[in-house]
């Protein structure tokens, strides 16, 4: 569980960052914003493998 919480904060913080991006209201380096969506879809589908493993677990 202690990993997945980890993952979802790394989450949080990636989402920050781009909506921190976007919100500057600057023209966008679009190879800045693909490589944080990119690393922010990594790790969602982590953290939902993790979820997954975690019900089985409990089941």
């Amino acid at each position: 569980m202690e990993a997945s919480e980890g993952v979802a904060r790394e989450i949080e913080l990636l989402r920050q960052q781009l909506e921190n991006l976007i919100d500057r209201g600057v023209p966008m380096d679009s190879l800045e914003v693909a490589e944080l969506s990119r690393r922010l879809d990594d790790l969602v589908v982590r953290y939902t493998r993790m979820q997954r493993e975690d019900t089985k677990v409990i089941e």
